[in-house]
């Protein structure tokens, strides 16, 4: 997870931070099949609260980014809807194509 970030893996798949803080979020997520996606970023307790909500019509790949201002103590989650069955895929090699999430911190608030 990084730096004063704990990770939870659990259902919500959840990252707690201890420095408050402004944070940049990426994440880039591809899917074994053509599906409409939706990934964003939010609080894991209100996940309607969503930044940075990207989709793709009829994709395998999508992905986002986006910025916050988090406190000490704040739980965030990377959250994807898909609009039929799919599952992750990670491919090997260089293809570069595995999925992945990046929380930088950038500085104080």
């Amino acid at each position: 997870a990084g730096s004063d970030i704990t990770y939870t893996g659990s259902t919500t798949r959840s990252f707690t931070f201890g420095t408050s803080g402004v944070y940049a979020f990426s994440t880039s997520l591809r899917v074994d099949t053509t599906v409409g996606l939706y990934v964003w970023f939010a609080p894991t307790a209100t996940a309607t609260s969503d930044r940075g909500k990207n989709a793709a019509s009829g994709g395998v790949q999508v992905g986002t980014s986006a910025t916050f201002r988090i406190t000490a103590g704040d739980v965030y989650s990377v959250w994807m809807w898909a609009s039929g069955a799919c599952n992750l895929v990670r491919e090997g090699g260089s293809t570069g194509l595995a999925p992945w999430i990046s929380i930088e911190y950038l500085g104080p608030l």
